[in-house]
């Protein structure tokens, strides 16, 4: 849940991390602040591509649709189903990418991760 606070601030933390939160640069309502946010923005452009698993599923477009217009050309949407993850790659622009990524298949993982700097696993 932390990354994904960072990278996208209209997420709620959970309860309890307030405390914490307030000490790293969020508010108090458990959103990130302008600074934090622009902070995770500059780590996160520097870091490698953000791998959305689970990305045509209903968390993982709106995951990779916020991401995808704050980090152009960095957002590849990860699932069993190539095609699926292609059409919706293509819809959301941005260089958008689609690779096929079964979280069952430990063999593909090295292969998957390669240039990969942030992990979005949206999957049920």
């Amino acid at each position: 849940m932390r990354c994904v606070q960072r990278l996208l601030p209209i997420v709620p933390l959970p309860r309890g991390w307030h405390d914490q939160s307030l000490k790293k640069g969020m508010t108090t309502h458990g959103h990130a602040s302008r600074e934090a946010h622009e902070s995770a923005k500059h780590t996160a452009r520097a870091s490698g591509d953000i791998l959305v698993v689970g990305g045509y599923g209903v968390v993982g477009r709106l995951v990779a649709a916020n991401l995808a217009s704050q980090f152009p050309d960095r957002v590849v949407v990860a699932g069993r189903n190539v095609r699926r993850a292609q059409e919706f790659a293509e819809s959301l622009a941005h260089g958008v990418r689609a690779r096929r990524f079964d979280v069952n298949d430990a063999a593909q993982l090295a292969d998957v991760l390669a240039g990969v700097g942030t992990v979005m696993v949206c999957v049920a």
